[in-house]
């Protein structure tokens, strides 16, 4: 036997080297067979690693449900095989019922999840304390932007013409010509007029009134809305910094979809009944497939993005044409969706209130910076089912965690963002200050 160390050759079945002393080994002594003599046998280690991954795949299932599913799986087939093969059983065994535990908690979860029931069911006070004031911080945050906006615009007011359309004759023109047209067309405007002080403001309100502007009327210190006889709406609001805006809109007549069917019926059969059946063939086939392939998109995504949360229909509008349609394919989706924008507004209203507090007057203007109609915004500030002597106190309190307010301080805030003085005092009386 040849030893390894020195080289030197030795007689079989010696223990040491002759030579130098070195352990003779007799491990990798070939055998008849052509094995070896003396190799060990190792145990496999895939058991070990999918255990492992097991583990892991538990672990995914409470982080994201549908991946730890998809590892579950991966891992539970073979630890299945080899528990079945008895390789190293007892890890076998044990990853399998890891592996199971892993399957059905995140089908549970997943399910969860699906049938619309979020994680926030399961928070403690503390973190939804945290989360109400994150998302206070974001509104402060949000407001504060606007009112960054709100300076830009007022230092870029220049000269204005009033408008001169018929339904600009409905209001009163106001004593200063400086402000900027946000928008103008023949169903209305929205217009801003700088260098108005608020007594101008006042008296501008008293000559709408005077107009006939006092329908289904609402009024605060710096807001004023109504309709006139004949259903137009106009609200006017004192911005500050010697600012007002004034918006027109006509009313939106149900009459239009009555008269159609009827001209039809009765123009058709009178004129020839010969064309009629030459003319209807020939229009009923185009007009089937008009609707190309992208407005049929338009309407199922429109429809995608209403099963998901409440639009008007401006804001859906807006929401296709960022998702890359055209405005003529975008109007055609929302238009042919099939909403209620009625219902729509109730359920923005209702989401709003989910995660903070607002006034009737404030909840309106904001369904109406959302896109809604003031008809549509006042319908769904009015079936949201809120009560504004709570939402009042809900507000406080939502003040008082982030600030500190005197009593007379925190009224003031209150009846600035909407509430009447009653709404406003109740709330800080809940509020215990």
């Amino acid at each position: 036997m040849k030893c390894s160390k020195c080289n030197a050759q030795n007689p079989d079945g010696g223990a040491f080297c002759t030579n130098c002393g070195q352990p003779l080994s007799t491990q990798n002594k070939p055998q008849e067979n052509g094995s070896l003599a003396n190799a060990p046998v190792r145990k496999k280690a895939a058991p070990v690693v999918l255990f492992v991954f097991a583990v892991i795949s538990l672990l995914f299932v409470v982080i994201s449900p549908p991946i730890g599913i998809i590892l579950s799986i991966g891992f539970l087939i073979p630890l299945l095989v080899m528990t079945i093969k008895k390789n190293r059983r007892i890890i076998s065994i044990v990853g399998t019922c890891i592996a199971g535990l892993a399957l059905v908690l995140g089908i549970i979860l997943a399910s969860t999840i699906w049938n619309g029931t979020s994680y926030d069911k399961v928070l403690t006070d503390e973190e939804r304390l945290q989360i109400a004031a994150e998302q206070e911080a974001e509104s402060a945050e949000q407001e504060a932007e606007r009112a960054t906006e709100f300076a830009e615009k007022v230092d870029a007011f220049a000269e204005i013409q009033w408008p001169d359309s018929e339904i600009a004759t409905l209001l009163p023109v106001p004593e200063s010509n400086i402000g900027s047209i946000e928008w103008e067309r023949s169903s209305g405007f929205y217009i801003y007029v700088g260098e108005t002080s608020k007594e101008q403001y006042d008296i501008y309100v008293d000559k709408c009134k005077q107009n006939g502007f006092t329908v289904d009327y609402s009024k605060g210190d710096d807001y004023f809305r109504a309709d006139n006889e004949t259903g137009y709406h106009i609200s006017l609001e004192y911005k500050g910094s010697n600012t007002m805006t004034v918006k027109i809109e006509e009313p939106v007549y149900e009459e239009e979809t009555t008269e159609a069917p009827t001209e039809a019926p009765t123009e058709a059969p009178t004129e020839a009944p010969t064309e009629a059946p030459t003319e209807a063939p020939t229009e009923a086939p185009t007009e089937t497939p008009s609707e190309t392939v992208s407005q049929t998109n338009a309407v199922r995504k429109a429809n995608d993005y209403l099963d998901f949360t409440a639009f008007s229909r401006n804001g859906l509008i807006d929401q296709l044409e960022w998702e890359g349609f055209s405005n003529e394919d975008a109007t055609y989706g929302v238009d042919n969706c099939g909403a209620d924008w009625m219902e729509q507004a109730e359920k923005k209203a209702e989401s709003y209130l989910d995660f903070i507090a607002f006034s009737s007057s404030g909840l309106i203007d904001q369904l109406e910076y959302d896109g809604f109609s003031n008809e549509e915004a006042k319908h769904g500030v009015d079936n949201c089912g809120a009560d504004w002597m709570e939402q009042a106190a809900q507000k406080a309190e939502d003040y008082l965690d982030i600030m500190a307010f005197s009593r007379s301080g925190l009224i003031d805030q209150l009846e600035y963002d909407g509430f009447t003085h009653e709404q406003a005092v109740y709330g800080v009386d809940e509020a215990g200050l």
